[in-house]
Parts: C-alpha cells; structure tokens; sequence
C-alpha cells in the first residue's frame, strides 16, 4: 500500500508542475476557467489521488486476508 501511494504522490506531483509548465498550451483547450485555478486543481487531484489510493486498497486488503501460510504452501 505504502509503495502505490508513494507512486500515486510523484505522479501528481509531476503532473502539478507538468500543468505550471504548459499553461500557455492548455489555455487554448480550456473554456470558462483558468489553467490554474485552484478549485479545480484541488478538486481534480483529491479525485485522481482517492481513486488511486482506492485501487491499491482493495488489492492490499485482499492480500491481507489470506493466511500467510496457504500462501506460502503453493
């Protein structure tokens, strides 16, 4: 879990500075707000990180339930 989100953060990090970088390119994509708006940027990466920290969750908590040694055995 601790590995995924680790991953998870330097992704959104790169992707907070990759948007700072190209401002001028995304403004002509974007229509009724600005590129860096920090409502959406919250919004957007709180969305991003909780579906990530979800999707190494379950995997983790699955695992967790399983004895140690039925699966160790195989």
């Amino acid at each position: 879990m601790r590995e995924g989100v680790a991953v998870v953060s330097v992704g959104l990090g790169f992707g907070a500075i990759g948007v700072f970088c190209l401002q001028r390119a995304l403004q002509s994509q974007l229509f009724g707000i600005g590129v860096a708006d920090p409502v959406v940027l919250v919004v957007v990466t709180g969305l991003l990180a909780s579906v990530a920290t979800t999707a190494c969750a379950v995997p983790a908590w699955r695992a967790s339930r399983i004895d140690p040694r039925v699966a160790l055995s195989d």
